[in-house]
């Protein structure tokens, strides 16, 4: 997995260095972009010119919308770059963190050069490890259980401690097997009974048929089947019982596989105890006629990792468009709620002697102004005013007031500033004789307008706090509930 996150990472480096001069005067200009984003804006620009500056989108017109003093392609231009521009950041930062997590796993191995698993010391108890084993075309790769017991005293320390009883010895020995009249299953050999103090030993009748730790030996079983028995010796400090069970064990029909893995399992355990005094277990490199080849399974998540990261980086994609989307809904509540003071103060300066036209670049002039005042708080651009600035630079490049206010309008796309244009083109075709008195009326509307729309915004506020208020009553409640049940509990 590392040559694959390794193969992607070099393609980024490979882009942003084919890309590097792409429209370099251009990005010079606009001195906007630093870090990632300056290192993938070249190949953003070459993707944007080539497939996605001539397609028909909904994000020009927002543009249109959201930025009236800025060119509206210009714009657009930026928002599919910066995308573009998250995406690659996104797949670079995945691959990186893959590799990281690769080059994390253990990497001391296992299995040595000889074909050696190092044994637990005296005491530390048995070793089990998951392997992968391959032997020519009939077992590619399969995962096998190696068990490898821990170093043992000799015969002369080992004591033996174990009782049972012959209930549940009847009950334990089967294993998964049905029953002891047909075994195909190795047998449960337990040495302890919980709880009781007792150990068991186990005798065999005919090791040819059953190992000591309970395997079948299959390639010694007739296709009829065989009759032996087991003998658990029960003991319990001075005591002995010896409790002699009847078994049957029948063949199973197995396939090449599972027969060739079984005969891996039976040398592994042979291998083991005969080497049970060794430091190392030496595994087997061939069984029968197949050579056998060890590796070791890895916990690998960097594909997991990869392919997250992958739909993550698309999603983000797809989150700008989202984005841009809830900003233009923000910008239409904008509006909204600016209407009322537009009328307002558009009525005060017309009722004070001036002009429409007077009046609408006094508007524009003392935003301006706040707008440029350096405060603590930074103040938020209102949409209004930037449409009513682009207003007035219509006019001073030589737009008829006519045309302008009613370009201010359609820009808006809202129904109360068409009506507002409408009113005021009107007023400078008829004369300004009764303006005040209109405006007045549609200010009155436009103030019932504004308290409809706070009293929605108050119950959408509402229900957003709904979930955050379910959570803090039940935590509330378990704050209250655990003392009483851990009180009941004593």
């Amino acid at each position: 997995m590392i040559w694959f996150n390794g193969l992607l990472i070099l393609s980024f480096i490979v882009i942003c260095i084919m890309f590097m001069g792409y429209r370099k005067v251009y990005i010079s200009k606009q001195n906007t972009q630093k870090g990632f984003h300056k290192l993938f804006f070249p190949f953003g620009l070459f993707v944007y010119d080539r497939w996605l500056k001539h397609r028909p989108n909904k994000v020009l017109d927002s543009m249109k919308y959201l930025y009236p003093l800025e060119v509206p392609g210009r714009m657009a231009e930026k928002h599919y770059v910066l995308k573009i521009c998250m995406v690659m950041e996104a797949l670079l930062l995945i691959n990186v963190l893959s590799i990281a997590i690769s080059l994390s796993l253990p990497q001391n191995s296992i299995i040595s050069q000889d074909g050696l698993i190092e044994r637990n010391s005296h005491g530390q108890g048995e070793a089990s490890y998951k392997l992968l084993i391959s032997s020519d075309d009939i077992v590619e790769t399969e995962a096998i259980e190696v068990k490898v017991s821990e170093r043992k005293y000799g015969p002369d320390e080992i004591k033996n401690l174990f009782e049972s009883s012959r209930s549940y010895i009847d009950s334990a020995l089967p294993g998964d097997n049905e029953s002891l009249e047909a075994v195909t299953q190795p047998l449960h050999f337990f040495h302890t009974i919980p709880d009781t103090g007792v150990s068991i030993n186990w005798k065999i009748e005919n090791y040819d048929f059953i190992s000591s730790n309970g395997e079948i030996v299959m390639e010694n079983i007739a296709k009829e089947g065989v009759i032996t028995s087991v003998t658990a010796e029960v003991s319990y400090y001075e005591h002995l019982m010896e409790y002699t069970i009847p078994v049957k064990i029948v063949r199973p029909d197995l396939s090449d596989k599972e027969r060739l893995i079984q005969e891996i399992s039976q040398q592994l355990e042979a291998a083991d105890l005969s080497t049970i005094t060794d430091s190392d277990l030496k595994l087997p490199k061939e069984v029968g006629d197949y050579q056998l080849q060890w590796s070791e399974p890895k916990n690998n998540m960097s594909w997991q990792i990869t392919l997250i990261g992958i739909m993550m980086a698309f999603g983000l994609f797809f989150y700008k468009d989202q984005k841009l989307q809830d900003t233009l809904k923000v910008r239409n509540d904008q509006l909204l709620l600016d209407y009322p003071e537009i009328i307002h103060k558009m009525v005060l300066l017309l009722n004070a002697g001036m002009t429409i036209r007077n009046a609408w670049e006094k508007l524009v002039f003392d935003y301006q102004n706040s707008q440029n005042q350096k405060t603590v708080i930074k103040k938020s651009k209102r949409y209004v005013y930037e449409e009513m600035t682009v207003a007035v630079n219509a006019m001073e490049n030589g737009m008829t007031e006519v045309s302008a206010y009613e370009a201010f309008g359609k820009r808006c796309t809202i129904w109360q500033y068409l009506k507002f244009s409408s009113l005021i083109i009107q007023c400078l075709k008829k004369g300004s004789k009764g303006t005040g008195h209109l405006l007045i009326e549609v200010a009155g509307e436009a103030e019932l307008a504004r308290r409809e729309r706070a009293k929605c915004l108050g119950e959408e506020a509402g229900t957003k706090l709904l979930m955050p208020m379910v959570c803090l009553l039940v935590i509330v409640l378990i704050i209250i509930m655990f003392p009483a049940f851990i009180s009941i509990n004593l």
